[in-house]
């Protein structure tokens, strides 16, 4: 709490401050850089005073290998304003000279002899970089100006004029369409040669005074920050040549410029989905692929984790049980009636019987494709099935028996040939039902022909 201190140690709490300076934004980007760090897992920088003091060079804040205060005092002043610097305590004038600070700061020789404070490494970073994290960016993938160093030649990874190119380098005898000629490379081979192995082609005396040495300084600082090299050259009235040679004045620097252009590529992309979403805050994956389809193939390649994090979720809709079309217990209820009516027409006396088969019921109620799709949904038909159904043997049986009755009460006498025909069954199972026929006509008073088979 801003004045009051609730910690047990007592410790004093931060100063509350309501007299701002106007302008805010230097505060807004300390506070920033300051989160940043303090989430951070770590810094790849193992010598910060070295990495700040190259970069300022680089930058132009020096004489030859000695660092200029005075510009540095000036860079550090129009990042951040008088005023802001002067409400945080740390001012970089002192009657008129750069402050203690900002002299003792960059000095080599305090690295690990001197703790300064971190404030005043924050404050010369900002004036070099846009943010801590592409400092740490530029530690990573970049490299700040070197001296000549003799090239590891490694295979045939080292192209077979790469010695002679980096000789001629360092002799600075001529420029690069120069060595072309001596070596007979192409020269886009040896840019990319320098660029790839960070070697340092220096600014001739003539591209320098040609251009400006002002325009040089302003054409780096644009491509650390990852600006297009076409808007550069219109912005400067300098040709793709000249870009090129200032470019490999500082090795490292084509490193630096593309990780920056990824990483306003990014920003650009993320802010466009932001201003889309801001539009149509309930738009799909779908959506912003038919409106945003470029966004959306760079988000969902580079910067997936982001997309998915603030894309709108998915709305799982909640299912809806759909009332059934068919009343299925009711059916089986319905249907078992009538198998049942069925089967007792089939089993009635009087006409030639049929055999009571489940298909032969099912058929005749209309509910044979129903029932084999599904049978558990008809378990009361399935039920009436299974007692009243006869097998082949039962229903021989009850066909005789049906013919002897036939012939009884025409008082015919009943022989092998008769019954069999009558019957429609072959003589031998007639033969087989020998008692069975016995039985019933004497049953029935029937007569039974003297000489049949019956009658032995």
């Amino acid at each position: 709490m801003a004045g009051r201190c609730l910690c047990d140690e007592g410790i004093l709490p931060l100063r509350a401050d309501t007299k701002l300076p106007v302008v805010k934004e230097p505060l807004v980007w300390l506070a920033q850089q300051s989160a940043f760090m303090v989430n951070s897992s770590g810094t790849a920088c193992r010598n910060i005073r070295e990495s700040l003091r190259q970069a300022s060079l680089e930058r132009g804040w020096g004489r030859g290998c000695l660092l200029d205060h005075i510009k540095l005092a000036h860079g550090v002043e129009n990042r951040f304003g008088r005023e802001a610097l002067e409400w945080l305590g740390v001012p970089v004038w002192t009657d008129g000279q750069p402050a203690v600070w900002i002299r003792r700061l960059l000095n080599g020789q305090l690295q690990g002899q001197k703790r300064s404070p971190s404030i005043h490494f924050l404050l010369v970073l900002g004036a070099l970089y846009e943010s801590v994290e592409i400092f740490e960016q530029s530690i990573l993938y970049g490299a700040t100006s070197r001296t000549f160093t003799s090239p590891s030649i490694s295979g045939s990874a080292y192209p077979p004029w790469g010695e002679e190119f980096f000789r001629l380098l360092k002799s600075a005898e001529c420029g690069l369409p120069g060595i072309s000629k001596r070596i007979g490379v192409p020269v886009y081979k040896l840019v990319e040669e320098a660029r790839r192995r960070h070697w340092r082609v220096i600014l001739s005396r003539q591209t320098r005074k040609k251009v400006g040495d002002q325009t040089v300084i302003a054409v780096k600082e644009d491509l650390r920050q990852g600006i297009e090299k076409i808007t550069i050259m219109r912005r400067y009235g300098c040709s793709e040549w000249a870009l090129t040679l200032i470019e490999l004045d500082e090795p490292g620097l084509n490193d630096r410029y593309w990780n920056s252009a990824r990483m306003r590529t990014r920003e650009k992309n993320r802010r466009r989905l932001r201003e889309y979403l801001a539009i149509h805050p309930s738009a799909t994956r779908s959506d912003i692929l038919r409106d945003l389809s470029g966004v959306y193939d760079a988000l969902v390649t580079n910067d997936k984790e982001w997309f998915f994090e603030h894309i709108p979720k998915k709305s799982v809709t909640r299912t809806v049980c759909c009332k059934a079309r068919v009343d299925w217990d009711a059916l089986d209820n319905q249907k078992q009636l009538e198998v049942q009516n069925i089967i007792e027409q089939m089993l009635a006396t009087g006409a030639k019987p049929v055999q009571v088969t489940a298909t032969a019921v099912l058929k005749k109620a209309q509910l044979l494709s129903k029932y084999n799709n599904n049978p558990r949904k008809f378990e009361l038909v399935r039920q009436v099935l299974q007692t009243r159904c006869e097998g082949h043997s039962e229903f021989l049986q009850r066909r005789v028996a049906w013919a002897v009755g036939q012939m009884a009460s025409k008082a015919e006498p009943i022989s092998v040939n008769k019954l069999r025909r009558l019957a429609g069954v072959p003589a031998h199972i007639v033969r087989k039902h020998k008692q069975l026929v016995i039985d019933v006509a004497g049953g029935l008073s029937a007569i039974i022909n003297g000489r049949s088979f019956f009658s032995q």
